[in-house]
């Protein structure tokens, strides 16, 4: 009889403890997502003038770069938001004692589609961008795009030559202004 009552409360405590993560997830990603919501427009604004600071941008090309930046981000804020909300889903039900491996595909799935809409978006974005920029502008976006999209890359790496079109050590010694990464890179 006492060992079915230590199984018992066993279960118990696991119970209570299970129930007490889940909750803190929810209520943390609750959190999470008002400060993404206050940090979104001043990363648009950081990334904004990164590209006025490095591209060197007459006002004309600003205003051009502030309206494509303000388009991209309501198209990939809220990607970026779902596909953190599933990707918390996803290790929820792998969490669980028996996931269910269909939800699992499922969300795997949205997972996938999202990142070719949020590719999609940035292949817009980079365009419209690239269209704004005079053929120095251009090279220099394309490399500092090259950087944003390894996820250990840091922009500085541009100014120390260790980027441009011969590969490391071939770069055109531009100087990036700022250090390290100097901008979020996420949808890049």
């Amino acid at each position: 009889m006492t060992r079915n009552r230590l199984l018992i409360w066993i279960i118990l405590i696991l119970l209570a403890t299970n129930i007490a993560t889940v909750v803190s997830v929810m209520v943390n990603s609750g959190r999470m997502n008002a400060d993404r919501r206050a940090r979104g427009s001043e990363m648009a604004d950081a990334r904004v003038m990164f590209f006025r600071e490095n591209l060197q941008l007459s006002e004309s090309q600003m205003s051009e770069f502030t309206k494509l930046n303000l388009k991209f981000g309501q198209v990939a804020g809220p990607i970026t938001g779902e596909l953190d909300r599933l990707r918390r889903n996803m290790i929820i039900e792998l969490s669980n004692e028996k996931p269910d491996l269909e939800k699992v595909e499922k969300i795997t799935e949205e997972i996938g589609s999202l990142h070719k809409q949020l590719k999609q978006a940035t292949t817009k974005y980079y365009l419209g961008l690239k269209g704004v920029c005079n053929p120095d502008q251009q090279e220099l976006l394309k490399e500092i795009f090259m950087v944003m999209s390894d996820p250990s890359g840091d922009l500085n790496s541009i100014r120390r030559g260790q980027m441009g079109p011969g590969g490391p050590g071939q770069g055109q010694g531009r100087n990036m202004r700022r250090p390290g990464r100097g901008i979020e890179g996420r949808g890049f």
